[in-house]
C-alpha cells in the first residue's frame, strides 16, 4: 500500500519521507513499533483496504466524536496571559507559513491557495478565541519582513472586524484569505522598488501600483481561482469611495464590501508600521486619521464600525494618564471606548519605570490625557507584555 500520510509528525515515524510505498511485513512492523496505529493510504498508487473509511468519512467521524465529548463542556474565558501565549503561537505560525508561500511566488511558482486558505482559517479561529491578544501582538513583534507581517495583520484584523459585524463564518474566513493574499502581487515588483528607502518616482509608483493587477493575475490561474469575497479584497483594497483609488477608480457601492473593509484595514496597519521610508504612526493617531478620511476616501459607516472594533485607543497604544503615569493599552474597556484596560509601566514625575499593574480606567478616577510616542520616553513596549 502507498502511505500518503503516516498520521504523525515527521520525527515520529522511522522513514525518511512522510510518503512511502509499504511493501513488506518488516516495514509494517517498523511502523507499528513507532506507536502509529493508523495511516492514510492513496489507493491510486497502491492497494486498497477492506471496510476502511475514506479520508472524508474519517474526518466526519472525528468531528462527531469531538462534538460528542466537548459539546456539554463549559467554555471558560482564558486569562489574558493565556490568550497572549495562544495568540503569539497563531501569529508566528502564520508569518512562517506566509513567508514560505510568498517567497515561493517570488521564485516564479504559482500561488498555493489551499495553503493560504489553511493559514487564513487558523488566523480567523485564533482571532475569534483571542481577539484582544491578537490585536495587541499584531501591533508588536514587528521584526519580520514588512510584507509578511502586514499581510498577516490585515488578515487577522479583517477576521476580527468581520466577526464583529456578525458576518457568516465562511465570509469571515474568505475575508481573512483575501487579507493573506492581498499583496501577493508585490512578489513580482522589483525588489529595488519594493524596498526603496525613500519616495518613489512617478514611474516607480506606477510599477508599484501594478501589484494589484499582478495579484489578480496570480490568483486567476485556473487551479487557483479564489472565492469571490477573497478575490474582491485582492482586487479592490486600493479603491476609494471618492473614486481616487486604483486600479479602476471605483466609487462608493461599486466597491465590494470586502474591498471597502480591506482598504480601511490595509491603511490602518500600514500607518502603524515602520517602513523603510518613514516611522510608524501611533495606533491612536491612525484611528484619528481614518476618522478624518472616512468623510471622503472610505465608507463612513464601515470606518466608524471599525473604530468601535479596535477602540479609540487601540491595543498597543501608549497613553499618558492624568496621574502622570504612562501605560500601554491591553484591550478595550467593557464600559467605554475612552476607558481601556491599561498596563501602567512608567511614572513621568519620577522619570522612572514602575512595577507594572493593570488597571481598567472605567473603574478608577484616572483618565487619559494624551497618547505618547514610545521613543519619546525610550519605552520598549514589548518588554512589558507577557
Amino acid at each position: 500500500m502507498f502511505v500518503s500520510d503516516f498520521n504523525a509528525d515527521w520525527l515520529d515515524h522511522p522513514f525518511l519521507l512522510n510518503q512511502k510505498l509499504i511493501d513488506s511485513d518488516e516495514e509494517v512492523a517498523r511502523t507499528a513499533a513507532s506507536g502509529i496505529d493508523s495511516v492514510y493510504i492513496d489507493t491510486k498508487r497502491g492497494l486498497d483496504a477492506d471496510d476502511m473509511p475514506t479520508a472524508a468519512e474519517a474526518a466526519q467521524e472525528l468531528e462527531a466524536a469531538l462534538v460528542g465529548v466537548f459539546a456539554a463542556d463549559e467554555n471558560p474565558t482564558p486569562t489574558f496571559a493565556d490568550s497572549l501565549t495562544a495568540a503569539r503561537d497563531v501569529i508566528c505560525s502564520a508569518r512562517r507559513a506566509l513567508r514560505e508561500l510568498l517567497s515561493s511566488v517570488r521564485l516564479g511558482r504559482s500561488v498555493d491557495v489551499p495553503a493560504a486558505a489553511e493559514t487564513a482559517r487558523r488566523l480567523a479561529v485564533g482571532a475569534a478565541r483571542h481577539p484582544h491578544a491578537c490585536l495587541l501582538l499584531g501591533r508588536l513583534n514587528r521584526s519580520d519582513d514588512y510584507t509578511f507581517r502586514h499581510s498577516v495583520n490585515v488578515a487577522l484584523i479583517l477576521g476580527i472586524f468581520a466577526r464583529s459585524q456578525q458576518l457568516p463564518e465562511e465570509t469571515v474566513q474568505a475575508l481573512a484569505l483575501g487579507g493573506i493574499l492581498h499583496d501577493v502581487g508585490k512578489m513580482v515588483v522589483p525588489v529595488d522598488i519594493l524596498h526603496k528607502p525613500g519616495a518613489l518616482g512617478a514611474v516607480e509608483m506606477q510599477v508599484m501600483r501594478e501589484h494589484v493587477s499582478s495579484g489578480v493575475r496570480l490568483v486567476r490561474e485556473p487551479e487557483n481561482f479564489l472565492d469571490a469575497v477573497a478575490f474582491d479584497v485582492i482586487a479592490e483594497h486600493h479603491e476609494r469611495c471618492d473614486g481616487t483609488g486604483y486600479p479602476h477608480g471605483l466609487k462608493a457601492d461599486a466597491i465590494s464590501l470586502g474591498g471597502r473593509m480591506g482598504g480601511i484595514i490595509d491603511v490602518y496597519d500600514a500607518l502603524t508600521s515602520d517602513r523603510v521610508y518613514r516611522r510608524a504612526v501611533s495606533p491612536a493617531e491612525s484611528i484619528r486619521k481614518l476618522f478624518e478620511w472616512a468623510e471622503h476616501h472610505f465608507d463612513r459607516n464601515l470606518t466608524h464600525a471599525f473604530i468601535k472594533t479596535v477602540g479609540i485607543y487601540p491595543a498597543g497604544s501608549l497613553l499618558r494618564l492624568e496621574s502622570g503615569r504612562i501605560g500601554v493599552v491591553l484591550r478595550q474597556g467593557e464600559q467605554s471606548l475612552m476607558a481601556p484596560v491599561v498596563r501602567v509601566i512608567y511614572d513621568t514625575h519620577r522619570m522612572a519605570f514602575i512595577t507594572p499593574v493593570d488597571i481598567e480606567l472605567a473603574k478608577t478616577a484616572d483618565r487619559v490625557v494624551s497618547h505618547e510616542a514610545p521613543e519619546k520616553w525610550n519605552i520598549p513596549i514589548e518588554r512589558f507584555i507577557d
